[in-house]
């Protein structure tokens, strides 16, 4: 048995109950001054009308009205994606409604007394709310299972000022077996319905795109072998610093005219540059024979292959 209580119970709890409009995120009040559970949410005129109730229906509509359960699973109106809100807030309030009248059927059958009945709701809240309904990570099994004997230990032991005896041994007996049975044995499945989703919208900007302009010379320009406006500039300021000299292994322009002074030199060299470019013609011609055969293989094994495919299908 814990030593101090509520300790623990306010460390797991992040949102609670108060009098008045449903606050969530908020510690509940009431059991930060008191620890007790009693008559916290379901008080003996309330027990009284859910008595006198006539059918399950009823008894559903006056929970809700009393715990508020409207304001504890709002609806987000109309608009954008508040359909699938308004569809998951109508969910979780018949869940609840489930298990509160779940809960109201156990104390019944136990013939457990309004004090007890109303304790006992409220710890099955409080367990709720911790175990499912609270922000953050889902609270383990065992855990949960800690605080259902924390619960019932500080409402099942007369140890003022740390506990009351509220229930009897047999009647923590019967409260544990039932929570485990029903609350605990489906933990994940309330913790699915009624956990918090918080979606994250991401925006793409332009601050992190690069734009590249890439700058497209003239054909004329780029095959031409004078140098471009940015090339003369360095050509003029390398050529304007004083003592620039020629490195070794540059190569210079070649003049033909100062070269090629007689006619026939010019003929020589005319007949020789025809040869050369003869030469490179045939080389040229013998690739393109060459790709052209590699092609026209691979095509026909390509066309045999689909003639070959066409007629096993045909024979099936």
């Amino acid at each position: 048995m814990p030593s101090v209580y509520p300790e623990k119970l306010l460390r797991q709890l992040e949102r609670g109950r108060i009098d008045g409009a449903y606050k969530p995120n908020r510690f509940d009040e009431r059991v930060s001054k008191n620890m007790f559970l009693s008559w916290q949410d379901l008080q003996q005129h309330h027990l009284q009308e859910l008595n006198h109730s006539k059918s399950v229906q009823q008894k559903r509509d006056y929970l809700s009205k009393c715990l508020m359960l409207d304001a504890r699973y709002p609806s987000l109106g109309e608009g954008d994606g508040a359909t699938v809100a308004n569809a998951q807030a109508v969910i979780r309030r018949e869940v609840f409604l489930d298990l509160a009248v779940q809960t109201l059927t156990f104390c019944r059958r136990a013939a457990f007394t309004p004090l007890k009945t109303s304790t006992f709701f409220s710890i099955i809240n409080t367990l709720h709310i911790a175990a499912a309904e609270m922000a953050g990570p889902p609270m383990p099994l065992e855990k949960a299972y800690d605080l259902v004997e924390n619960l019932l230990l500080c409402h099942g032991v007369e140890r003022p000022p740390f506990s009351k005896s509220i229930f009897t041994h047999n009647d923590v007996t019967m409260g544990v077996q039932h929570i485990i049975a029903t609350y605990l044995r489906h933990l994940k499945h309330y913790q699915y319905v009624f956990a918090s989703f918080d979606e994250l919208a991401l925006k793409a900007t332009g601050t992190t795109a690069r734009t590249v302009d890439h700058k497209v010379q003239p054909l004329d320009s780029a095959t031409s072998c004078t140098p471009l406006a940015e090339e003369k500039e360095g050509l003029l300021e390398d050529d304007e610093q004083p003592g620039a000299a020629e490195e070794p292994g540059e190569e210079a322009g070649v003049d033909l005219d100062a070269i090629l002074t007689t006619p026939e030199e010019r003929a020589m060299f005319e007949r020789a540059l025809r040869k050369e470019l003869a030469h490179l013609q045939e080389d040229m011609a013998l690739k393109m024979a060459e790709q052209q055969q590699l092609f026209e293989q691979r095509l026909g094994k390509l066309e045999g292959g689909a003639k070959g495919s066409a007629k096993g299908s045909g024979r099936k």
